[in-house]
């Protein structure tokens, strides 16, 4: 039952540290006190979600832009057989 206890512990830790950085983050651009803060958390975690979300998206979009889309299905794989040893065996 140690363990379990220590995994709760460890999780319940890392959410408390995660809501107290959301506050402190949300103290810097409000400049009141992290406790004050501490009913911004809501708010400032969609706007990190939306942040991360919006450069996940360009990212990809990036590069789906990047690869030609005559040369996205192409490989240097042959058509049929195994790679063993450095040939190929159809």
């Amino acid at each position: 039952m140690g363990f379990g206890k220590a995994v709760l512990a460890a999780f319940i830790g890392g959410v408390l540290a995660g809501v107290f950085l959301l506050a402190y983050r949300a103290s810097q651009e409000t400049e009141k006190s992290i406790p004050a803060s501490l009913v911004d958390v809501p708010a400032e975690a969609k706007k990190v979600y939306v942040d991360v979300k919006t450069k996940a998206t360009d990212a990809v979009k990036r590069v789906r832009e990047s690869v030609p889309e005559e040369d996205a299905g192409e490989t240097d794989w042959p058509e049929s057989g195994y790679v063993t040893g450095g040939s190929v065996e159809v």
